[in-house]
């Protein structure tokens, strides 16, 4: 069984003579990845069409979301901390679009 200390691999991001190409490609990835769901919330808020959007969906993104942080924060995986918290704000906006224009 592969197993990764985690405390150990953020040490060694943290450290910049350390980093690697995936490690920079993680860094991008943590833009980029959020980045992707962009189109839906510009779409929420420019038709107001909630249609086919679950609030207990994105709601759960947001939820489980904060442990994925948290998870970050306690390993100090700074990428992921960075993309958790994009995601967070992403979910966030539609669970507030849906909750807005979902009401008739």
């Amino acid at each position: 069984m592969l197993y990764i200390n985690l405390h150990k691999l953020g040490k060694v991001i943290r450290s910049r003579k350390n980093r690697t190409n995936i490690d920079r490609a993680m860094m991008l990835a943590a833009f980029a990845h959020p980045a992707m769901a962009l189109p839906q919330v510009i779409q929420v808020y420019q038709t107001r069409d909630v249609g086919g959007l679950s609030l207990f969906t994105w709601l759960s993104f947001s939820i489980f979301g904060l442990l994925f942080l948290a998870y970050g924060f306690v390993h100090r995986l700074w990428p992921y901390i960075l993309m958790q918290c994009i995601w967070i704000t992403i979910n966030v906006s539609i669970v507030t679009g849906i909750v807005l224009y979902g009401i008739k």
